[in-house]
């Protein structure tokens, strides 16, 4: 069996070495991605590992020397693996192991359909790569940005500054700015986030995510989806995803908005197939000032009788700026929200004048027992001719209460006296 698949092995690398003999350099310079199986992979770290000549058939093109020189120079990689056994073989790609380091200048690099025990050299990659996806592979984060965590006790990303100590000092992702670990089975955002300080835009969709936290480590994000997980709340999300412009929250089981209300940066919110059921919880974000494309479509707050324009009603002036579920807002649209607006005006006026007249009502009569009813103006009238009485007794006259004159009256003359006024017990003729 040895032998047999030592034989394959070399098969495998002399073809490969054959191929990029021939197109490695016209593919480099073109800059295109470069895509690799499993197995592949693990034929040429078994090569790597023999102490014989790096070419077998005697044939300059198969050296495997060919190989490693267009690894070396490779910026964008693509590893595809398979479920089940390659083509007609026994072999299962899922169980044999490659390692990454022989990849001196990658700058992408997307693996799919593989497990994470298997990939090794992950950490060689941290100097140079900027875009990093991970799908069908894991089943956590720290498995893929912290490999040797398995290995220490505790760790600590470098520079941060810990009060306990740390067995290992772990090099952070220099340069990663996007991190897509979409399609996994991650049910957590774990502490190794803290060694992606630089990442923009984060793909977590796809996973089995309950909550979000140790976001507020990427102190960079601008783009962040976890569509299709399991959140049923996002608290306090300003507090995590501080100044993002994107969030998808698509796919989730969100009943209510509240956590959402202080993400003032975001521009692009998609809330599409959630529970949101109530108009009021779009109120939550209709103050945000940046928002201008909204995403609610199969949600069950849609059933509502004109629900287009009671939901861009929420954002006030904002209304015209506002995309509502891919469509763009309408005159006709704009004018419905106009009159629902002065509705609402209307309302918030009388029901302000309604209790201004209250406070003054209680101002003016601390005293009284019960609330004011429909003779409150004659039990006024009878305590102000009372009050006069009892002035004109004294010797020193105290400062008047204060009297709110109606709010269309003109100012007083500069000859008012507020005495005279106390004091006049005749009405004018």
């Amino acid at each position: 069996w040895r032998a047999t698949e030592r034989r394959e092995i070399n098969g495998i690398t002399a073809a490969l070495a054959e191929e990029l003999f021939h197109k490695g350099e016209q593919l480099l310079q073109a800059g295109e991605v470069f895509s690799l199986r499993p197995l592949q992979l693990y034929s040429i770290s078994q090569q790597l590992r023999l102490a014989k000549p790096t070419c077998f058939t005697g044939d300059a093109k198969t050296d495997l020397g060919h190989i490693l020189d267009f690894t070396c120079r490779l910026r964008y990689l693509k590893i595809s693996g398979t479920r089940g056994p390659v083509g007609t073989s026994n072999i299962q790609e899922n169980s044999l192991s490659f390692d990454l380091s022989v990849f001196k200048s990658l700058l992408q690099i997307e693996i799919s359909d593989c497990s994470s025990p298997q990939v090794h050299g992950l950490p060689s990659l941290r100097s140079t790569l900027a875009t990093l996806s991970i799908h069908r592979s894991t089943q956590s984060m720290m498995s893929i940005l912290v490999p040797e965590a398995s290995e220490f006790s505790q760790w600590e990303p470098e520079g941060a500054e810990s009060g306990c100590p740390v067995t290992a000092v772990v090099p952070v992702w220099r340069n990663l700015t996007t991190l897509d670990m979409s399609h996994n089975c991650i049910s957590g955002v774990d502490s190794s986030v803290k060694l992606i300080p630089k990442v923009e835009f984060l793909d977590l969709s796809y996973n089995q995510l309950s909550s979000v936290e140790n976001l507020q480590h990427l102190y960079n994000l601008v783009h962040v989806d976890l569509s299709y997980n399991s959140l049923r709340t996002l608290e306090a999300a300003h507090t995590r995803l501080g100044n993002i412009k994107t969030l998808s929250l698509a796919g989730n089981q969100l009943e209510n908005l509240t956590g959402l209300s202080k993400l003032y940066s975001l521009v692009n919110l998609d809330l599409s197939h959630n529970q949101l059921a109530q108009l009021e919880e779009i109120r939550n974000i209709g103050a945000l000032p940046c928002l201008e494309k909204l995403n609610l479509s199969s949600n069950p707050i849609c059933i509502i009788p004109d629900y287009r324009t009671k939901v861009l009603a929420q954002f006030g002036d904002r209304a015209a700026e506002v995309c509502l579920d891919c469509k763009v807002t309408t005159e006709k649209e704009l004018d419905t929200v106009e009159v629902l607006k002065a509705i609402q005006k209307a309302k918030e006026v009388k029901d302000r004048m309604s209790n201004s007249d209250k406070k003054i009502t209680e101002d003016t009569n601390p005293s009284a027992a019960a609330p004011p009813s429909s003779s409150s103006s004659s039990c006024l009238a009878q305590q102000a001719a009372c009050s006069s009485q009892e002035i004109t007794s004294r010797e020193e006259v105290p400062d008047p209460p204060t009297v709110l004159p109606p709010v269309d009256a003109a100012p007083p003359p500069e000859s008012f006296n507020s005495n005279t006024l106390l004091l006049s017990a005749e009405p004018a003729q």
